[in-house]
C-alpha cells in the first residue's frame, strides 16, 4: 500500500513539473509573439518612410529630367528599371 502511495506521489510531482515546464513554454512563446509584431511594426514603419523618401526623391528628380534628348530618356529608364528592382528586393524579403 506504501509502495502505492509513493509511486503515486511521484507520479504527481512529475505530472506538476510538467505542467510548470508547459506553462514556462507558453509564456516564452507569448514573449516572442510580442517582440515579433514589435519587430514587424518598426520594419513596416521604416519600409513605409524609406518609400516616401524615394517617392518624393523620384517626384523631384523627375520635374527637372525631360526626354528633349537620348540620354535623358536612358537616364530615367535606367532610375525605373533601378526602382523595380529595389521593390522586388523588398517583397522577396
Amino acid at each position: 500500500m506504501l509502495d502505492i502511495i509513493a509511486g503515486l506521489r511521484t507520479l504527481q510531482d512529475k505530472v506538476d513539473h510538467l505542467t510548470s515546464a508547459n506553462n514556462n513554454q507558453k509564456n516564452r512563446v507569448r514573449e516572442l509573439e510580442t517582440e515579433l509584431r514589435h519587430q514587424k511594426r518598426l520594419y513596416d514603419l521604416e519600409r513605409t518612410r524609406a518609400n516616401k523618401a524615394e517617392s518624393q526623391m523620384l517626384r523631384q528628380s523627375s520635374r527637372d529630367s525631360g526626354f528633349g534628348s537620348v540620354g535623358d530618356s536612358d537616364e530615367a529608364l535606367e532610375r525605373q528599371k533601378a526602382v523595380h528592382a529595389r521593390e522586388k528586393m523588398r517583397k522577396s524579403a
